[in-house]
């Protein structure tokens, strides 16, 4: 078995793998069952963990027969193959396998179409696999969500995966672009399946990420013109050693997160007093029907008031938890200020997993403060004014920005209405 083949085979069967092997040992936390692991007997975790067992197995034994059939072609011990059931041993034997060629055995073969499919993969798979790493081991570290990780990362990826794979023989434009794409696709699916992100992220950042792997691929492709590219082994050696260096660089560099300001506004047709009243608090809003919501973007239900006037506490619960304000500002009637100093998690990560927590929910959208003005309008009717402060720990700042404001007007329009029929009912 050749190597773009092995590679293109293992990393599929690896990946549907860990994910049917996530989703069966989070089966009890389902609806279905509902008992989480802290809560099971042990004679309970014990079938469960050999059911989880047993439904992997097929995939195990199917990775040691591919491993076995390369190993084959190398001429090396067919019985290395059970160290891919190996922890600690079998991701770096199926790394020297994917990169080791056999005697007469080129390291892209593009001599016929299937070949130059399985090429392609295996570039994009060289280097999407070690940017996935990369990218997991610099979240889990604390390492910055900013310009490496979102623009460097996919730049390089889209680069490198198009200079290897024009090493052996010049390929058109379109297919570097496509082979960027690939590398940048297969990095994200990786990132879902190993529970590393959830797919809201990862779809606010394919925007950005995909234009700059596509111009990755395209330097890489005008590289692959003009010069003989290095061999595939040194440029995986230079993106390892670029991608660390510029993500340690910018978090070294502590970015001082810039302080947004996001505006709405409302027009009631009821008095100001009465709208006060449910300014201050209100109860639980109907079920959202915002698309964004529904994703599991953190939504308003309720708000509650502790006390009066200045120095008094005011919770909103929303759907990941509840933020806890403190009122600094209090003029009935006209305007509430206060600053928020507990929050809840923005998000509900989509994912197939019972939950995920990455750590871009503790602290990276801090919302800080927020103003309430009514101003009388003649008829009975009220302007509602309201503007939140936040800052967004998250680069580059302005691209972010967009989401987050938008995030934060779709809040305050769900607040607003469930204000204006509250109001507007009397």
């Amino acid at each position: 078995m050749k190597r773009p083949q092995y590679a293109s085979a293992v990393i599929a069967v690896m990946a549907v793998a860990y994910t049917v092997f996530r989703l069966a040992k989070g089966f009890p936390r389902l609806d279905g069952w509902g008992v989480p692991f802290q809560m099971m007997a042990p004679g309970d975790l014990v079938l469960l963990s050999w059911m989880s067992w047993l439904v992997t197995a097929p995939f195990l034994l199917v990775g040691i027969w591919l491993t076995a059939r390369r190993l084959r072609d190398l001429g090396w011990p067919i019985s290395l193959a059970i160290l891919y059931a190996v922890p600690w041993f079998s991701l770096p034997l199926i790394v020297i396998l994917m990169l080791v060629p056999a005697r007469g055995e080129e390291f892209l073969d593009a001599s016929t179409t299937s070949d130059m499919f399985n090429s392609a993969v295996m570039a994009a798979v060289l280097i999407s696999i070690p940017g996935a790493v990369l990218c997991a081991v610099a979240i889990w570290l604390g390492v910055q969500y900013g310009w490496a990780l979102f623009v460097g990362l996919p730049f390089l990826l889209g680069m490198a995966s198009a200079g290897i794979y024009g090493h052996e023989e010049s390929r058109r434009w379109s297919q570097s672009i496509g082979v960027a794409c690939l590398s940048l696709t297969i990095t994200g699916v990786v990132l879902l399946l190993a529970a590393v992100e959830g797919a809201i992220c990862l779809a606010m950042a394919a925007p950005i990420a995909y234009p700059l792997a596509i111009l990755g691929g395209t330097v890489g492709y005008f590289v692959q013109r003009g010069v003989k590219t290095p061999d595939p082994a040194t440029t995986l050696l230079l993106f390892l050693f670029i991608v660390p260096m510029t993500m340690g660089a910018e978090s070294a560099a502590h970015l001082a997160p810039p302080e947004w300001i996001v505006y709405s506004t409302i027009e009631i047709d009821a008095p100001p007093e009465e709208v006060w009243k449910h300014v201050i608090e209100f109860p639980a809003a109907p079920p959202p029907h915002e698309l964004a919501f529904r994703a599991g973007i953190a939504y308003p239900i309720r708000a509650a008031l502790h006390g009066s006037g200045v120095g008094a506490m005011r919770s909103c619960d929303f759907s990941t938890g509840s933020f806890i304000e403190t009122i600094d500002v209090w003029e009935p009637g006209r305007r509430m200020e206060f600053s928020i100093v507990a929050g809840a998690d923005p998000m509900t990560e989509m994912t197939p997993y019972p939950a995920i927590h990455p750590p871009h929910l503790d602290g990276y959208l801090h919302p800080r403060h927020a103003i309430f003005e009514l101003t009388p309008l003649p008829g009975g009717r009220t302007r509602l004014d309201g503007t939140s402060y936040y800052r967004d720990n998250i680069w580059p700042a302005l691209y972010w920005r967009f989401w987050s404001d938008a995030i934060i007007h779709t809040i305050h329009a769900r607040v607003f209405e469930h204000i204006k029929r509250l109001s507007e009912a009397r």
